[in-house]
């Protein structure tokens, strides 16, 4: 479980570079959401300056970090299968 949002990551890298349907970040961003939530949520409320956050907002800021990351590595992946010698 520790290392599963990784493996996610480097799902996305490989469906880039295999040029697989691009619908493969959300569900993987998605799938990492739901992975890190818990652990996220148990680090917030062992915080002694943070008791009372917003676990919605903070749902839907990790998500959105998620699909910014997986993105960039699925197009990092895509880019490196479609590099072009332009020398």
């Amino acid at each position: 479980m520790k290392y599963l949002g990784y493996l996610l990551i480097f799902a996305c890298f490989l469906a880039g570079y295999n040029a697989i349907h691009i619908g493969v970040v959300a569900v993987s961003a998605v799938l990492g959401t739901i992975i890190f939530a818990s652990q996220r949520r148990r680090a917030l409320k062992t915080q002694v300056h943070a008791p009372d956050q917003n676990m919605i907002l903070d749902g839907a800021f990790l998500l959105i970090l998620q699909l910014l990351i997986m993105f960039t590595l699925y197009i990092l992946g895509w880019f490196m299968a479609n590099k072009t010698d332009f020398g």
